[in-house]
């Protein structure tokens, strides 16, 4: 899915996969022959609770339709750049992929996905679609619906179900929302402005404070978490990363400071971000072996992230693929607490428990100064014994007479200066 920030100056991720329940190899079917659909219509006033409510306007279908398009062309875009030899060993493959340990035929094959994509017929209702592994149903999700002006896009899989769902999907879906869809430009639009800025950051233009992505940039990612484009949905379906900074990787920084080598072409967002830039800067991937600062500066870029915007209370019936309850808090957002079903337990993980543990230890010091309380009583007997060493003295005075010397009556003085 794809999230931004209030800030305006994030690009959050695109769809949540799930990495929850593995679909059983017995399950797969043959991929060819994908069909696709887009739900179209007018969106009721009042939700019901069933993704038939998600249904596009003819606008919306228009720019659907306009954005497959486009990103066939933008994967098209990023398989020119994989064919030269050596590419793999370019400073952009590098920062993007992981370098050259990684081939360009495993992240070429990614792009060949995006290219299953194809003009999708209209329907009204899902009914008669369900458990069908070969159909592909692109929706919108309505306006009204809460929250969904958070969001970009949500990924649905017959058969992968997620840790915060409650069933099993029996649909396909590419879910859309008014976000996703208010970019109308092409991502060409998109990468000349990187090309004559050299940042990154106006690459999308921002609607409403949110940045807003071509679609084809949407659906690169998107398409490595839909199982019915897959080859072998098992072993090709991405999820969203975590990085090193326990976030999931979706912004420019992250996805290559934040993430290790071995991770990068696993993470969708990468895909996304690399055939952005194979449109604006090509000669990042020139083959010349030389391995410099990341790309555009990605070091000092401030990119917030964020997660799949959390539909399961606005369609309960319906099963959301998300990667899994754990999503991510980002302090800088209360957005962003709102999106994460689990933005309440980091804080709870941030030891506001610890703190009540420090207030316990204060108990037990107050039941140590109950201690102290009996040596006073024991001391004061003890002084008991200094009367008796007073009578002790009386033995000087005799001592005094009976050796005049000179040397002792220093030895006396003490005592009756003591007695003084």
């Amino acid at each position: 899915m794809l999230l931004t920030t209030s800030a305006g100056v994030a690009f959050l991720s695109l769809a949540l996969s799930a990495r929850a329940t593995p679909i059983p190899s017995s399950d797969l079917l043959p991929r060819a022959g994908v069909k696709f659909h887009i739900l179209s219509g007018t969106p009721p006033a009042t939700l019901t609770g069933s993704v038939d409510d998600e249904k596009c306007t003819p606008a919306q279908v228009t720019a659907i339709k306009a954005g497959i398009v486009d990103a066939k062309k933008m994967a098209d875009v990023a398989i020119k750049i994989l064919k030269p030899k050596d590419m793999n060993k370019s400073n952009g493959f590098f920062w993007i992929f992981g370098g050259s340990q990684v081939s360009a035929a495993e992240i070429t094959k990614k792009y060949d996905f995006v290219n299953k994509l194809d003009t999708p017929d209209e329907i009204t209702t899902t009914a008669g679609l369900e458990n069908s592994k070969t159909d592909l149903i692109f929706t919108c999700v309505p306006s009204n619906a809460p929250k969904s002006a958070d969001a970009y896009a949500n990924t649905v899989n017959i058969g992968r179900q997620t840790a915060g769902s409650n069933g099993v999907p029996t649909l396909n879906l590419i879910r859309l929302t008014q976000n996703s869809l208010a970019n109308s430009e092409s991502f060409v639009a998109s990468a000349a402005r990187v090309k004559a800025s050299g940042d990154i950051k106006t690459s999308f233009p921002v609607t409403g404070g949110i940045p807003t992505p071509p679609l084809a940039f949407t659906l690169i990612h998107e398409v490595q978490h839909s199982d019915p484009l897959m080859d072998n949905a098992v072993i090709d379906h991405l999820v969203d990363v975590k990085g090193s900074d326990l976030k999931r990787a979706y912004g420019f920084g992250q996805i290559q400071n934040k993430l290790e080598a071995s991770q990068k072409k696993l993470n969708p967002q990468n895909y996304a971000f690399f055939a952005l830039l194979a449109e604006s800067n090509p000669e990042f991937f020139a083959p010349d072996c030389f391995i410099g600062e990341s790309v555009l500066g990605a070091r000092s870029a401030v990119f917030a992230r964020s997660s799949v915007l959390d539909f399961d209370d606005v369609l309960p019936a319906h099963d959301h693929d998300h990667d899994e309850d754990d999503h991510d808090d980002d302090a800088e957002s209360s957005l962003i607490r709102r999106i994460f079903g689990l933005g309440s337990k980091k804080p709870a993980t941030t030891k506001p428990a610890a703190p009540a543990k420090a207030p316990v230890k204060p108990a037990t010091p107050p039941a140590k100064p109950a201690a102290p309380v009996t040596p006073p009583v024991v001391k004061p007997a003890a002084p008991a014994k200094p009367p008796v060493t007073p009578a002790t003295p009386a033995k000087p005075p005799v001592k005094p007479v009976a050796v005049p010397s000179a040397s002792k009556p220093s030895s006396a003085r003490p005592r009756n200066a003591m007695r003084r």
